[in-house]
């Protein structure tokens, strides 16, 4: 992922699965963010590329921090160690993606991400920990969370919560850990 810049549109092609950790070392910017889309056959059909990190710590990590201004479109993060997505950085955004069965080396989440990142149509199933552990403020667009064996949600600084679907979290559905000037928005549709 070292050679994208700002504004680069990746399209990825599913035709089989990517078995090595990718890690994001460069940054888009606010208005010009690193997309990357998955497709099956023809760019834009919306086919979903996999990253399956079978005995590999996580599926997709970052050596930078800060803002990173990335988008993953139709992507599965799965069967990881630890966590399909581990973030450090910011400002990410996952839409139609899955994060699937990850954290088979012992409890980890379908998605450990920074302040700000934003999930819109996505699936968090079958993961050992929480769907989603945010540090602060995520957003989360009507996505689903299926049997995982934490939280569906676990968001330290508050977060969006809209038009989404828990069924049997392991633990609680949603879970605002408790930090100071919290902002809480939860709507069910």
């Amino acid at each position: 992922m070292n050679t994208v810049a700002a504004d680069d549109k990746v399209w990825v092609k599913s035709d089989g699965d990517y078995t090595e950790t990718f890690a994001i070392d460069t940054v888009g910017t606010e208005g010009n963010p690193i997309v990357f889309k998955g497709y099956d056959s023809s760019i834009g059909d919306g086919g979903k590329v996999t990253v399956d990190a079978t005995g590999l710590t996580d599926g997709l990590t970052d050596t930078v921090s800060g803002n990173l201004f990335y988008v993953f479109k139709n992507f599965k993060f799965t069967n990881a160690l630890s966590n399909g997505v581990n973030l450090d950085g910011d400002r990410a955004i996952f839409k139609n993606c899955e994060f699937n069965t990850n954290g088979l080396g012992g409890a980890a989440a379908g998605a450990v991400v920074g302040h700000g990142t934003m999930f819109e149509a996505c699936i968090f199933s079958g993961n050992t920990g929480d769907g989603i552990q945010a540090d602060n403020q995520p957003v989360v667009l009507g996505c689903r969370f299926l049997s995982n064996t934490g939280d569906g949600v676990q968001a330290n600084n508050g977060g969006a919560i809209i038009d989404c679907v828990f069924y049997n979290c392991g633990s609680r559905a949603i879970n605002f850990g408790g930090g100071a000037n919290d902002w809480i928005y939860v709507v069910y549709g």
